[in-house]
């Protein structure tokens, strides 16, 4: 087939997915969404559409079709029709093509399009190949982007990785090819794992290397699991909400790398996560990267302030073990006061600061007072000290 005939429309963003379906339902193709206006185009929570105020559609008929009667069922529907006309198969597949990416990130790993020869700066790095498609993440937003840079110049080899929220499996499947021992990519959206799996089988990534499941089934899938390097390039708001778990989830010394956030939601996120300790803020056109390291281990204490009597204790388990740095909501009772609180967060201390229960606020402030002592300037001397005259020697008798 030369030619197809496009139609363009515009709807309300709440529309889109239900006036989708409709132009499938008419005949359509294809249909492809875009921002309506000059909005910022935002990757969107994984099986969402794409976050804009108005969305426009642009869908592919066959030539024969009467596109006088879906554009009436169009305008009866709420949309708006913005253009009708032929388009050129090959213009279709070079629109298809923009979109794809070919580019190294980091300068350890090659994205090209499944059907693009390998070129020769690539001989000597792992090359993953994807293809625009109905699940975000192809690498061509920043955010996507940022990760894989990430990633690309993250020491791998032999670390797990979580990609929660994993769309078309870009960030787990470079995972992969960099090393990784173990991969879980995870998401809610059927589409984003059939996505995922595709791309891994077609980049030759099997199991047990690599596992794909729904976010509703990683807690009894994974266990006890904790991941090394946990990569989540989603929202602000759900990266703020899953904190606790994917807190939770990070080992002891992991690293946390967080995209999908606009510049001004960055400080929001981070507070989030009080028991990290985050790098400086990489930026690329206004969305950010954030990248958190995990200062607890299994030995160090964690540490709460009790709000009545101001005792800093340590905290443990019934088993005697340290509970998760970051923990919230902890129900306590003061050892010295003796009454109950809930601890927000838990935050981890240090292997070499384990205090009594009893004297733990004493203790902290004996050491910051030698901390201090040791750092205060001691007294100057004055530049020149005067001496006292020396007594003159007793002259020498004259001898007889």
């Amino acid at each position: 087939m030369s030619a197809w005939l496009a139609l363009t429309i515009e709807v309300p963003e709440g529309a889109a997915e239900e006036m989708g379906d409709r132009l499938e339902a008419l005949g359509a193709v294809a249909v492809t969404f875009l921002p309506g206006g000059d909005e910022d185009i935002l990757e969107p929570d994984p099986g969402a559409q794409p976050l804009w105020s108005a969305v426009r559609l642009e869908a592919l008929f066959e030539p024969d079709a009467d596109m006088a009667a879906v554009g009436e069922d169009v305008v009866a529907r709420g949309g708006h029709v913005v253009e009708t006309g032929f388009v050129k198969d090959d213009d279709w597949q070079s629109r298809w093509r923009v979109h794809a990416v070919r580019a190294v990130f980091g300068n350890g790993l090659w994205v090209l399009p499944r059907d693009e020869e390998v070129p020769a700066a690539a001989m000597d790095l792992p090359v993953l190949r994807l293809d625009p498609g109905l699940a975000f993440g192809t690498g061509s937003h920043p955010t996507t982007r940022l990760c894989l840079e990430w990633l690309a110049s993250a020491p791998l080899a032999g670390r797990r990785v979580l990609d929660f929220g994993c769309g078309s499996g870009i960030l787990a499947l470079a995972a992969c090819l960099l090393g990784a021992e173990r991969v879980v990519a995870v998401d809610h959206d059927p589409q984003a794992l059939a996505a995922t799996l595709e791309n891994a089988a077609f980049n030759g990534i099997t199991s047990p290397q690599l596992s794909v499941m729904d976010s509703a089934a990683m807690d009894a899938a994974t266990g006890a699991d904790r991941f090394d390097v946990i990569v989540a390039n989603i929202l602000a708001n759900p990266l703020i909400e899953l904190a606790p778990q994917l807190g939770g989830l990070l080992a002891p010394g992991g690293v946390l790398v967080l995209s999908g956030l606009l510049a001004d939601q960055g400080d929001r996120v981070m507070a989030a996560y009080p028991a990290l300790s985050f790098a400086p803020v990489v930026d690329e056109d206004g969305w950010l990267r954030l990248e958190g390291r995990s200062l607890a281990d299994d030995s160090v204490p964690r540490l709460a302030r009790c709000p009545h009597c101001a005792t800093t204790f340590a905290v443990y388990d019934a088993d005697g073990s340290p509970p998760l740095a970051g923990a919230r909501d902890v129900a306590l009772t003061c050892g010295t006061c003796r009454r109950p609180f809930v601890a927000t967060t838990l935050l981890p201390g240090r292997a070499l600061v384990l205090p009594p229960v009893d004297t733990a606020l004493a203790e902290v402030e004996r050491m910051l007072l030698e901390l201090l002592s040791e750092t205060r300037t001691t007294e100057a001397k004055p530049a020149l000290e005067v001496l006292p005259e020396p007594e003159p020697e007793p002259e020498p008798e004259p001898e007889p």
